[in-house]
């Protein structure tokens, strides 16, 4: 095997392993009953359409727990890597520095897969068939774009506290901002305000920056009643996921790159 594909293996490895380490699994665990146990009282508390309500009300509260815990995770193990001075060693190595990121990246993302793998397969007993796999395809790349985000943030600001609210004041506006664009956009709203001016300008401006997440994982695909509908429409809102991935996962791994190259070992 060719040297670097050897360290970038165990690399991913010893990342898989750390997470074994602090109880990740377990974490995950008790999220997912956590999220089951809030679905049923949601339902429960439903007058109509209780297993649509249950459904929803569990993919979201799954997404946002695989999100959260995953960015966390990121963030916490690589500052310990880094206090360990394991990075350092790493770098100090005669292979490319993009080995080292790369192997990181692999390394979360099988963890993504067994998350995903996981959660989707608790979402078919919710959901038809093709809306489910959807759901857990389009959480596999918000899961990968927020963990290489996660990743350039320990790997710049070496502060977990800095790093998670980066991530999560990022998450939360790519999640919000179409939502935000169309109520400063309102017909409420003062068209002659130089504030509400500003405001817009403001909002068009993250909107062409960030990625689009509110088209992300949507709980809509869960709904038993538009199973064939929300069929038709996955090709196209599965493109639409993989394309923005792609694109901002490499800006991301690029903007890391740029990180690890200027350091001194």
């Amino acid at each position: 095997m060719n040297p670097n594909l050897r360290i970038l293996s165990a690399i991913a490895a010893a990342t898989l392993l750390e997470s074994r380490r602090t109880h990740f699994p377990l974490l995950m665990g008790l999220l997912t009953l956590s999220g089951l146990g809030l679905s049923l009282f949601a339902s429960t508390l439903a007058i109509t359409e209780s297993a649509t309500i249950g459904a929803m009300t569990l993919g979201g509260f799954l997404r946002l727990a695989a999100i959260l815990a995953m960015a966390l995770f990121v963030l916490t193990s690589q500052a310990r890597e880094q206090q360990d001075k394991g990075m350092a060693q790493l770098l100090s190595l005669e292979s490319p520095r993009a080995i080292y990121l790369f192997g990181k990246m692999v390394g979360y993302l099988w963890i993504h897969l067994a998350i995903v793998t996981l959660l989707t397969g608790l979402m078919l007993l919710f959901a038809a068939p093709l809306p489910a796999l959807g759901w857990g395809i389009s959480l596999l790349c918000e899961m990968t774009l927020i963990s290489t985000l996660a990743l350039l943030c320990q790997l710049s600001f070496h502060n977990v506290p800095i790093g998670f609210a980066t991530v999560s004041a990022f998450y939360l506006l790519a999640r919000s901002v179409t939502a935000l664009r169309l109520v400063a956009g309102g017909p409420i709203m003062p068209d002659s305000a130089t504030s509400v001016m500003l405001m817009s300008s403001i909002l068009d401006g993250l909107a062409f920056l960030l990625p689009d997440l509110e088209r992300f994982t949507r709980s809509a695909w869960l709904i038993q009643e538009r199973a064939i509908e929300m069929t038709a429409q996955l090709p196209d809102a599965l493109g639409f996921v993989l394309v923005q991935t792609l694109l901002y996962t490499a800006l991301l791994a690029a903007a890391a790159l740029l990180d690890l190259y200027r350091k001194s070992v």
